[in-house]
């Protein structure tokens, strides 16, 4: 069966990001038989720490990749919080990009999926907590 911890290993060593992209979705199409099935849709994310720092890591790791500047949008987030674990869809308005988010919180590390000029791109990230978002929050 398959779970997030292995999914947790699979972004932490996956040379091919779209091994753990891949699985999340297997992970997905389970989820009534392992731990996403006690997932909370969380209704507030700009009330919402960790759901702030990766609306924050999408908007910061995406506009360095397509060396422009990025405003995301329309969060849709999830957390299983026996997992320390975020995913998600958000999108940006200029260009009109969906992207999916995987976060874990507990090694602050996570996947980013996006489309570009009809070319997926899947990169890993990484974010601290900065007070200042802390403090906002």
């Amino acid at each position: 069966m398959k779970d997030l911890a292995t999914l947790k290993k699979l972004i932490v060593q996956a040379k091919l990001f779209s091994e753990p992209l891949n699985y999340f979705f297997d992970l997905m199409q389970e989820q009534d038989k392992n731990e996403l099935k006690a997932q909370r849709f969380i209704t507030k994310p700009e009330s919402h720490l960790v759901a702030c720092l990766m609306l924050e890591g999408v908007q910061r790791h995406a506009s360095q990749r397509l060396a422009r500047p990025i405003q995301v949008i329309r969060p849709l987030f999830y957390e299983v919080l026996t997992a320390n674990f975020c995913h998600g869809l958000c999108e940006s308005i200029d260009p009109m990009t969906h992207f999916v988010v995987l976060y874990f919180g507990d090694i602050q590390l996570g996947i980013i999926s996006f489309l570009d000029r009809g070319k997926t791109e899947i990169m890993r990230f990484s974010l601290a907590i900065s007070s200042d978002l802390e403090q906002r929050h």
